[in-house]
């Protein structure tokens, strides 16, 4: 079992969640369009992911410069791209604790047919 951040559709949820910022027109660009085509087409990623929710608060950061109300609307932005996309969103929930939510991932996992051992 492998995890990745699905970077193509990130990056297309962020151009929108800018563009949606700004009151301007999301536009992609042919490079991002052509590769989450492909990605689409290969079977990249799992058509069910992971999604974890906010976690209540946002830590700002010299790279992390949102608002917590800006990364509630992110999340929504975020979620409307994937559910574009056909992806079946598998939501880890917030406000439980970390071990909780690794059981969680694991036990999703299983119900996809993952051989998953617990430590």
């Amino acid at each position: 079992m492998q995890f990745y951040d699905c970077y193509p559709f990130c990056t297309y949820a962020l151009g929108q969640y800018l563009s949606y910022s700004q009151s301007a027109k999301f536009t992609p660009s042919p490079k991002l369009l052509n590769e989450t085509d492909r990605c689409l087409k290969d079977g990249v990623y799992h058509k069910k992911v992971l999604f974890f929710e906010n976690l209540g608060f946002v830590e700002h950061t010299d790279a992390r410069k949102i608002f917590y109300e800006e990364a509630l609307i992110f999340e929504q932005i975020h979620l409307g791209v994937y559910k574009q996309f056909g992806f079946e969103m598998m939501t880890v929930p917030k406000g439980v604790m970390v071990a909780q939510r690794c059981d969680l991932v694991l036990d999703r996992m299983q119900t996809l047919g993952s051989n998953v051992t617990r430590g």
